[in-house]
């Protein structure tokens, strides 16, 4: 509760949980949709924010593994601006959450793509 400051029972409570539709504490979803502000820290360092926006679609446990992706959807090279498409998927395969982010690139970045094409 405290790192995403929600004290939402469902979240840690597990008696609660247990009588809510899902039967068991769910992870809270900013607790995986951050993953993708490390890969693009990782990846574009100097990179800024511009809009961020998250679908959650199916419901996280504690156990689960999450494999999240970001795809380029465009680049607006004037502006320096690259938008995401983004999306995690649980072991079985199942789509947990999608989203969109854009987000100012710095210039060192854009060169190479800008050299082919996008």
């Amino acid at each position: 509760g405290e790192l995403a400051s929600d004290f939402n029972p469902l979240h840690f409570d597990a008696e609660f949980a247990a009588r809510s539709r899902f039967g068991r504490p769910v992870v809270h979803g900013m607790l995986y949709a951050t993953i993708f502000n490390a890969i693009i820290a990782v990846s574009l360092p100097g990179a800024v924010h511009v809009s961020q926006a998250f679908e959650f679609r199916l419901p996280v446990f504690v156990g689960d593994e999450i494999t999240a992706r970001l795809e380029v959807r465009s680049v607006v090279q004037a502006h320096r601006l690259v938008s995401f498409a983004e999306s995690c998927v649980n072991q079985r395969g199942e789509e947990v959450l999608t989203g969109s982010a854009s987000l100012m690139a710095p210039r060192r970045f854009l060169r190479p793509l800008k050299e082919r094409g996008v």
